[in-house]
């Protein structure tokens, strides 16, 4: 797209420029401007770090990690090439890898990007001053991965991977970058393509109804444990649905059954202790959105768990594990995400905190019995 300078003699042509022209590069100049002011592409954006690449076995680093203001990661690749290269792949997998990330995460990864910058600022304190919270939540927290692709021009390739995979329920925006010279001075002219901003709204609407109904029909009927696993991975990572299956083996062996949800698109399943007579006992369920949900609006309605200190007693210790339940939510069904209980201490650590309720529950199951 042309831009023109009004002159008393016409419309002057300000010509196009490249940014290997200018010698404009893509880390040390555009991702520097861009980090600084990220507004340019979207005022709801907070960077909360720069070439980010906190994971094992991979060298591979985002230019951008953001959030929204509705407690979304938003990655943010950046390419100075006139056909953006491979970035929408590039960046599918950074979106995959930082899917897990937790509100404690992203708070230790915002703080080492202020200390990189030399900015004495509160990291915890600023993501909530952003999000308008007033205390973290981690189930509310990063439901999704958005994606910034910002490059001087998309290949039709780029442009239609792009465009299918929104219609599929993914969230991706491309942001044409097209510098020009204007009599020695750079001018960039930097305008959203995809979504088209007058059509967004529509296009969202679409996008929503449409994942809705394709999640519908992929999901009726009774779950299993592959099917899980499957939805787990999907939503989250690998490692997390891994950790799922771990929870699944080691619960089997634990209870006497296993209850499975039978819900279109949000699945679960639920380990159940069956004591004498009508006496049962539920603490979680692991849920195919990659989050453990403590049940204890049930265990409150249940001896012994019906004492306050005592449920209290088996959320503390939860949230020493990292789960950050708000106290006033021990009556009822919170969640957090289960990346928090991925290491392999962390697993046994809350393993060891059911079998320590259900031992408790075990035992005034029989002094209940042996007193009656």
């Amino acid at each position: 797209m042309a831009l023109y300078e009004i002159t008393q003699s016409g419309l002057k042509t300000i010509p196009l420029s490249t940014f290997q022209e200018k010698q404009i590069k893509e880390r040390d100049d555009l991702q520097r401007l861009l980090k600084n002011q990220i507004h340019v592409l979207s005022s709801e954006l907070l960077v909360v770090a720069e070439e980010f690449g906190d994971w094992e076995d991979s060298n591979r680093r985002i230019d951008l990690l953001a959030i929204d203001n509705d407690a979304n990661l938003v990655v943010i690749e950046l390419k100075r090439t006139s056909d953006g290269g491979h970035m929408e792949l590039q960046a599918l997998r950074y979106a995959a890898m930082v899917s897990a990330m937790t509100f404690a995460q992203v708070c230790n990864a915002y703080d080492n990007y202020l200390k990189s910058n030399n900015k004495s600022i509160n990291a915890v304190e600023s993501i909530l001053e952003f999000l308008n919270w007033n205390e973290p939540d981690e189930e509310e927290f990063g439901k999704d991965v958005k994606i910034i692709l910002a490059s001087a021009d998309f290949s039709k390739e780029v442009t239609t991977a792009v465009i299918w995979l929104n219609e599929r329920g993914l969230d991706i925006r491309c942001f044409r970058m097209i510098p020009h010279d204007m009599d020695g001075r750079t001018i960039i002219d930097i305008q959203q393509i995809i979504p088209l901003p007058e059509a967004e709204s529509f296009q969202v609407k679409v996008r929503e109804k449409t994942q809705a109904a394709r999640t519908a029909r992929a999901q009726k009927g009774q779950w299993d444990i592959d099917k899980l696993l499957k939805s787990i991975k999907e939503n989250t990572s690998e490692i997390t649905a891994e950790a799922a299956k771990n929870i699944y083996d080691w619960s089997s062996k634990l209870m006497n059954r296993i209850w499975w949800s039978e819900a279109k698109v949000d699945g679960s399943f639920i380990p159940v202790w069956d004591g004498p007579g009508d006496e049962n006992h539920w603490f979680f369920a692991v849920r195919s959105t990659g989050k453990i949900e403590l049940y204890l609006g049930a265990m409150a309605k249940k001896t012994p768990f019906d004492n306050i200190e005592l449920r209290q007693e088996f959320v503390d210790r939860l949230n020493n594990l990292g789960a950050n339940i708000p106290k006033e939510k021990s009556g009822l069904y919170p969640k957090f995400s289960m990346s928090v209980i991925t290491p392999p201490e962390k697993m046994t650590e809350f393993k060891n905190i059911i079998e320590w309720a259900l031992n408790i529950a075990q035992q005034n199951n029989t002094s209940t019995m042996s007193g009656s």
